[in-house]
């Protein structure tokens, strides 16, 4: 890193249950299973997982899991074209595309008038997150990748993936993009997998968390936001992992974001509760 480059202030993103309540992996795959009854097979063998949880008898991880596990494992992806790849994705999105989370909306947009930069890792397809995504709204997108062949059909070479180890998107932003002001960036993310980023990080933000980061933001004290339809909940740990109500953003975000995020959130009618 040379002397003379200048630190760059981020927010970086999860989509799937953080942008969104939508998990845009499992739409994608329900508009696939149409034509493709290996994809429609795994989405049946996790039913009683969803139902499990559906029902609050289980976490969503071990749900979302058995899916990724098989799709990739048994490389369901193969001989997928782009063109029914990319027409599958517009789909999927097509009814959940205006159902996002007011909080994170309104973060990315005032982040964005405030200059940081913003990144959006996740680890659905990058077909099914551009076509989710306005076009404006990401300076940089990682997401899994498919490799194609000269036919535009998907091979089954492996894939470029961040679910595994989302902390590679860190390392290529700074690579792309140059250091990162960590003291002034936000990781804001919904499951384990958004751990490794968040404590990269001085504004790291579990929302809505599921499974094991709840238990890894109570432990490491990290923000904990829960979207509901009476408001915005906000809640800091202590030492001895005591919850602590906070009505305010201070220490959640950066100052300079503080204030313009809660006159964001007031005008939505979603207030800090």
């Amino acid at each position: 890193m040379s002397n003379t480059e200048i630190a760059t202030k981020w927010l970086i993103c999860d989509v799937d249950g953080t942008l969104t309540p939508e998990q845009l992996l499992i739409c994608l795959l329900e508009q696939l299973a149409r034509k493709r009854m290996d994809i429609g097979s795994i989405l049946d063998r996790a039913k009683p997982l969803r139902d499990r949880y559906r029902n609050n008898l289980d976490s969503f991880q071990p749900y979302i899991e058995q899916i990724v596990e098989e799709f990739f494992t048994n490389r369901c992806y193969e001989g997928i074209e782009k063109s029914e790849l990319e027409a599958a994705s517009k789909m999927a999105v097509r009814l959940c595309k205006e159902r996002t989370y007011v909080f994170t909306r309104e973060l990315i947009r005032a982040a964005k008038n405030l200059g940081y930069k913003i990144a959006i890792v996740s680890g659905s397809p990058v077909s099914v997150i551009s076509a989710f995504l306005e076009p404006e709204t990401a300076d940089a997108v990682y997401a899994t990748e498919f490799v194609f062949d000269d036919q535009n059909v998907c091979t089954g070479d492996p894939v470029i993936e961040y679910v595994t180890d989302k902390n590679r998107a860190f390392i290529e932003i700074e690579k792309t993009y140059g250091p990162i002001d960590a003291s002034s960036s936000i990781v804001i993310g919904d499951t384990r997998s958004d751990a490794a980023l968040m404590r990269r990080v001085n504004y790291p933000i579990a929302y809505n968390p599921k499974g094991q980061l709840k238990d890894i933001a109570v432990a490491e004290r990290f923000a904990y936001i829960v979207e509901t339809q009476d408001g915005i909940l906000v809640h800091r740990f202590g030492i001895h992992g005591e919850r602590i109500w906070q009505p305010s953003l201070i220490d959640v975000v950066p100052p300079d974001l503080a204030t313009p995020m809660l006159m964001r959130l007031k005008a939505a009618g979603w207030p800090i509760v």
